[in-house]
């Protein structure tokens, strides 16, 4: 009995990350979310396993019931702090109206916490960002290697601010980065206001680390919105 309860468990755990990430994925978009037995025959498991993914995906606020009808919530009421939704948002496609909240969010975090990480003047930070700085350099442009330097020398000026608020959005962070460099090319100004963000943290400058960041933001969403791309 306790085998069959745990498989049960593990299986709604599985559907319910295959559905939330179609869901946040956009897949039911315009069509709206399957009934009990449609998703049954979808994902090969049991109406219990279903309603239990349901429960959870209720949870992270992707799922409401009105009218005795399981319904997809609007992207307003999703738990964004939520590390899988975060994730699954690289699913979506691309939307400039998301990358500008994102960009917005970013706005309010980075030029503080790059300010908070160069007061603090740690030289193990700094050799740390000037290691990620070089890794951003020699990468291919819009390559995985470029994408994966530039998601750990932004999370670590936010994670070294020493603000245990800031890096509860890390992982936004990293999903705004990732669409970034999947599908908005990041100007070749890019890499120039890094590193004179990692030039202001390593001089102890922290107005200077705090402005370039917001004028990085600033000038990445003015290039997108100049050439949007939607895909």
């Amino acid at each position: 009995m306790t085998d069959l309860m745990e498989t049960g468990a593990k299986m709604a755990v599985h559907v319910h990350r295959l559905l939330g990430e179609a869901i946040v994925a956009g897949e039911f978009d315009g069509s709206g979310l399957p009934n009990e037995a449609e998703l049954s025959v979808r994902y090969g498991a049991s109406r219990t396993v279903i309603r239990e993914a349901i429960r959870m995906l209720m949870g992270k606020g992707l799922i409401s019931m009105r009218q005795r009808a399981d319904r997809i919530q609007p992207l307003a009421a999703w738990n964004l702090l939520d590390p899988e939704i975060s994730f699954w948002l690289r699913r979506r496609p691309f939307s400039l109206e998301i990358f500008r909240e994102f960009i917005q969010m970013r706005l309010a975090v980075e030029p503080v916490a790059a300010g908070l990480t160069a007061a603090r003047g740690d030289a193990a930070v700094v050799k740390s960002l000037q290691t990620l700085f070089a890794a951003l350099e020699a990468a291919p442009a819009q390559s995985e290697a470029r994408l994966t330097a530039a998601i750990q020398f932004h999370q670590t000026i936010v994670l070294e601010s020493g603000n245990a608020f800031f890096t509860r959005l890390l992982a936004l962070i990293s999903t705004a980065l990732h669409m970034e460099y999947t599908h908005a090319q990041p100007s070749p100004l890019t890499l120039s206001f890094q590193q004179q963000i990692m030039t202001c943290i390593a001089n102890g400058d922290a107005a200077g680390a705090e402005g370039m960041m917001r004028e990085l933001l600033r000038a990445t969403l003015r290039q997108v919105e100049a050439a949007p791309i939607e895909v």
